[in-house]
């Protein structure tokens, strides 16, 4: 999958922001709630070894759907998900 990391482990803050840059999100918009659900992402699949569901991630990030939709433009998985160097399988 293009973009996509295939060893979540090869991820690092800087992989973060270099995808949200072939996005088009402007670094000054790489905000607190951006890198809570980015690290919420990963915490969750180290942990559990699961991809948390969109519903999951507002809950538990404390976000409205709104807000998580307004952070990551490209939708969950191509954006969030890639983002946190994580795929979505399905």
């Amino acid at each position: 999958m293009r973009g996509f990391l295939i060893d979540p482990d090869n991820w690092d803050p800087y992989y973060a922001m270099h995808r949200a840059l072939d996005m088009k999100i402007p670094q000054q918009e790489l905000v607190d709630g951006y890198w809570r659900v980015i690290y919420y992402l990963r915490d969750v699949f180290k942990r559990e070894e699961h991809i948390s569901t969109f519903d999951e991630t507002c809950e538990d990030c404390q976000l409205e759907l709104e807000e998580l939709e307004a952070l990551f433009t490209d939708d969950y998985h191509r954006g969030a998900l890639k983002v946190a160097g994580l795929r979505f399988a399905k």
